[in-house]
């Protein structure tokens, strides 16, 4: 692959983390499904990601590939925006990389008419009483902590893209999918409470929803 068309992806994929993260470090973001949007081979991905965490420019957050960007990742974005005639310290100027045409804030040129799908605002009710289910079921029982973690994890990341005037599809159904993952293959002192039928109501709750979403 040539040089430039490096950058392009490089610059294509921390750009699109800016967007559907708003500019937000605190919100993490799966590095897999962030390179579908983009249409890029799982190999390409990898080195993209492995290129920006090395610079410092995103981070990884947890296993199966969460992450978030950093506010050096944030600051190199907003500098080649600002002036997208001039080099920033990573990326050459925007014109070069021939960025000719942004729509709803996401990257076009060279990513094979990428996009990223908007969720409607019953979808966004729908989960978010959802995740109220979800967080009272957690606080009842007992669970390991790192299972714990995990799945908070996954709620913090939902709710920052409910937030949002325009949340993104990819987003919310990879953390749904991480929930309900979770949820079905927990074992140890986890399986006893997620053996009730409570337990089995939000994993049936989690389907439904993707099941639904656009």
């Amino acid at each position: 692959m040539e040089i430039s068309e490096k950058q392009k992806k490089r610059f294509g994929f921390l750009k699109l983390l800016y967007e559907v993260t708003e500019g937000q470090e605190n919100c993490m973001v799966n590095m897999w499904e962030l390179g579908k949007e983009l249409k890029l081979s799982k190999a390409d991905t990898s080195s993209i990601f492995d290129y920006l965490s090395g610079q410092g420019l995103i981070q990884s957050m947890a296993l199966g590939g969460g992450m978030r960007i950093t506010h050096e990742g944030i600051v190199e974005i907003e500098k080649a925006l600002t002036k997208p005639d001039e080099p920033t310290e990573y990326f050459p100027p925007i014109n070069i990389i021939q960025v000719n045409e942004m729509k709803g804030g996401v990257i076009q040129q060279g990513t094979n008419g990428s996009s990223i799908s908007i969720v409607s605002k019953d979808n966004v009710d729908e989960i978010e009483n959802y995740l109220s289910c979800l967080s009272q079921f957690l606080k009842e029982i007992s669970l390991d902590t790192e299972f714990k973690s995990e799945i908070s994890a996954d709620i913090e990341t939902i709710r920052q893209q409910n937030k949002s005037p325009k949340p993104k599809k990819a987003i919310l159904k990879e953390s749904l999918k991480s929930i309900k993952t979770a949820l079905e293959g927990a074992t140890g002192g986890v399986i006893g409470a997620l053996a009730t039928p409570k337990a089995q109501e939000l994993i049936s709750q989690a389907k439904d929803i993707l099941d639904s979403l656009p």
